[in-house]
């Protein structure tokens, strides 16, 4: 990949990539499909791992598998296998079909 996507398709939902050259690490708004990615990283795998790991949580999202942990501030996930295939199958297919990834 040459440049980050300004735009995605995750599981049918068209999410806007917004890139903060000042930030580092990641986040999302799903009521507005907002990925907010930090691009203050000496390495692009960097920003590509970033942007992966908002993919998957907003695929944990949609498959419901991603609960909150308000005592922790925090995130955690609980799923059956079935659940942990699809969410791989989503990601391949995103990443693939985004052009965030080329095999």
């Amino acid at each position: 990949m040459k440049q980050i996507p300004k735009k995605i398709n995750v599981a049918g939902i068209d999410w806007i990539i917004k890139q903060d050259k000042k930030e580092y690490g990641s986040s999302f708004t799903f009521k507005n499909h907002i990925i907010i990615l930090g691009t203050n990283y000496k390495k692009v795998d960097d920003v590509i791992e970033a942007l992966i790991h908002e993919i998957s949580e907003i695929i944990h999202l949609t498959l419901n598998t991603r609960y909150t942990d308000t005592a922790n501030d925090s995130y955690f996930f609980i799923m059956n296998h079935a659940q942990f295939q699809t969410h791989n199958d989503i990601l391949i297919n995103t990443l693939i079909k985004n052009k965030i990834i080329m095999i």
